[in-house]
């Protein structure tokens, strides 16, 4: 698929996207593309901790050294091990302060290269733990085009979502919609998308969170989409045998 100019936020190309079901090879090139770009998107932060931990566990040690072994800032293994901590310092440094310049262009390019391949409900997990990488590597100064690109594909996929793609979900990804859904930041459109698909994805946690939003949710339409989710997640979950006794308390 031929990239297209830039936009500052993908939701209404997307929006247009025909949902596909494509054969397992072709998933699991995807899943990995996802997982290569969710490791680069950490990347700069895993390098900045790196160097942290290096300054301040690597130098405490070599002052500890120091201190029980007097004289052996004169030896060559302090002297590099000294050369070896200033140089994970510098990388960790260095690298956590610029590959947040150059990374996320070179992955919004590998993204927009197969934006429509995205467009499948088997990949939901995998578009979950990537939004939920570009928030935590967001400095939260502005939304990042990822991070509005996956947020986006999982709107346009949560409505479609199955028994089948749901059982693939861990309970990481069902803590992070109810979490998204509950935030106050997040927006009402991406939240309507989340209830609506619950009783689908849902668990008892999300009963709990449904229940609460139905009754003290801001807008009507997102108490309106709470309660409508909250009697067919009840009899899915009872059908699958969880904790009846607590089901009917939530109720």
């Amino acid at each position: 698929m031929k990239a297209g100019p830039y936009r500052s936020t993908p939701e209404e190309k997307i929006a247009t996207l025909p949902l596909l079901r494509q054969d397992m090879p072709t998933i699991t090139i995807l899943k990995g593309e996802l997982q290569r770009n969710r490791r680069l998107i950490l990347l700069p932060l895993e390098l900045g901790f790196c160097g942290v931990v290096a300054l301040i566990g690597g130098g405490g040690l070599l002052l500890t050294l120091q201190r029980i072994f007097p004289g052996i800032e004169s030896g060559k293994p302090m002297t590099a091990a000294l050369y070896v901590l200033l140089m994970v310092i510098a990388v960790g440094f260095l690298g956590g302060m610029g590959l947040p310049v150059v990374l996320p262009a070179w992955v919004t390019r590998q993204i927009r290269r197969r934006e429509g391949e995205f467009c499948d409900t088997q990949l939901i997990g995998d578009l979950i733990d990537t939004l939920q990488a570009t928030q935590w590597a967001d400095s939260g100064s502005r939304r990042s085009w990822i991070g509005g690109c996956m947020q986006a594909l999982l709107q346009r996929t949560l409505p479609e979502i199955g028994p089948l793609e749901a059982a693939l979900l861990t309970s990481s990804h069902r803590d992070f919609l109810v979490e998204t859904a509950l935030s106050a930041h997040t927006g009402e459109e991406f939240v309507l998308t989340i209830l609506r698909s619950a009783a689908v994805w849902g668990d008892i946690e999300t009963l709990s969170a449904l229940l609460m939003l139905s009754h003290t949710a801001e807008s009507e339409e997102i108490r309106s989409a709470a309660y409508a989710s909250l009697t067919p997640l009840k009899a899915r979950l009872l059908a699958e045998r969880e904790n009846a006794a607590l089901i009917y308390s939530l109720g």
